[in-house]
């Protein structure tokens, strides 16, 4: 992933933000903030934003939390491909679809 001068990496995060939950801890007013600091970014600004963002989530996926559903949903979906082995596409199938 490509880090811009000025973009935060996960470790500047951990040190401003202080834990996974210091946004949530935040007030609306806060929130409100952040929100009002982003909005005038130029797009490519908001783009970096957005990837420096996920690349901060994706540093920890433990914290991500899954819910109980999605799991739920997995496990249908792994439960169904073992019962249908051929009812699964390949990544080329998938990508042929879509661009077809």
């Amino acid at each position: 992933m490509h880090r811009s001068q000025g973009s935060i990496t996960s470790e500047d995060h951990k040190r401003k933000m202080g834990s996974q939950d210091a946004y949530h801890k935040r007030t609306a007013s806060d929130r409100a903030t952040l929100t009002g600091t982003a909005v005038p970014l130029s797009i490519s600004e908001k783009l970096q934003l957005l990837e420096d963002l996920w690349g901060d989530i994706a540093s920890d996926p433990t914290a991500v939390p899954v819910q109980e559903w999605q799991k739920d949903e997995l496990n249908r979906r792994k439960q169904n491909l073992l019962k249908n082995p051929g009812s699964a596409l390949s990544w080329e199938e998938i990508q042929r679809s879509i661009l077809t």
